[in-house]
């Protein structure tokens, strides 16, 4: 399959659980959930969905297990609301990107580098 039509499935996946989320993940939790990214597999049967978590790590921890115990209820909203050759089952994924981003900033930062005026 061309990389474009991957691109394509990916983002309507992305898409369709985005907006699932809104009506039955947020309100269970205190803290910023957003689906990052999707990476659908060739032959269309798994997608890795990554999420990012704003949070404590047990936060983290809750949604990645309340995602996981509630994969077949994901699987069927796709199954209904797109339409391909195989529904994808679903393999979440905890995306540590932003606090990554975050604490290689703050490391950044921290370097005390003189400048050239002081040599």
């Amino acid at each position: 399959m061309s990389k474009d039509r991957m691109r394509s499935v990916d983002s309507t996946i992305q898409k369709e659980l985005s907006s699932v989320f809104i009506r039955e993940v947020f309100p269970c939790f205190e803290c910023l959930i957003t689906v990052t990214g999707v990476k659908t597999s060739a032959d269309l049967r798994h997608c890795n969905v990554y999420v990012s978590v704003m949070g404590s790590d047990q936060q983290k921890e809750d949604v990645i297990r309340f995602l996981r115990d509630r994969s077949e209820e994901f699987f069927n909203h796709l199954s209904k609301r797109i339409r391909m050759k195989f529904t994808p089952v679903i393999h979440w994924h905890c995306d540590d990107t932003p606090e990554t981003a975050d604490r290689l900033s703050s490391l950044i930062d921290s370097i005390d580098i003189p400048s050239e005026d002081e040599d």
